[in-house]
């Protein structure tokens, strides 16, 4: 099956160690996307190979599972063995990577509001690396991402 969209969350814990999750869409909730129990940690320090290898990795990974419907946790939540969301990802800053069959590869940085969750920092933060991007591209957008994220 041909899909039009792709994304990979990529959560940043403290020591700048990444949980790179996948995303699958869900048909008990109307199409949401949501993440896949695929997840990959990968602990610093990494080179911008290991980055790069990981994050296209976890873009092929989605789709290829059907995300848990119960709602009872999230991926995140298992592979942490941590109840809660807000509780697993305290502390954790948070990348998204997407794919369009339009735009092609983007990478975005958020801001974590306590008690709210997490929002793009805007259109002028997004990182375009387009259909085909030259090695460490992705690399070094993601490490300028994970500067740019913040919690507040």
């Amino acid at each position: 099956m041909e899909y039009l969209y792709k994304c990979v969350q990529i959560y940043v814990d403290v020591m700048n160690n990444l949980y790179v999750v996948p995303t699958s869409r869900s048909e008990k909730w109307g199409g949401a996307i949501m993440e896949i129990d695929l997840i990959t940690q990968l602990n610093s320090p990494y080179t911008d190979d290991e980055l790069e290898e990981t994050l296209l990795k976890a873009m092929q990974l989605c789709y290829t599972k059907e995300p848990s419907d119960d709602l009872k946790s999230t991926a995140i939540e298992k592979f942490l063995n941590v109840k809660g969301y807000g509780r697993a990802v305290k502390d954790k800053k948070l990348i998204t990577f997407e794919w369009s069959k339009e735009t092609g590869f983007t990478v975005t940085p958020t801001c974590k509001l306590q008690k709210k969750g997490y929002i793009n920092l805007g259109d002028n933060e997004i990182f375009v690396l387009g259909h085909d991007f030259e090695k460490d591209a992705l690399a070094n957008a993601v490490r300028e991402c994970i500067t740019l994220s913040i919690i507040k």
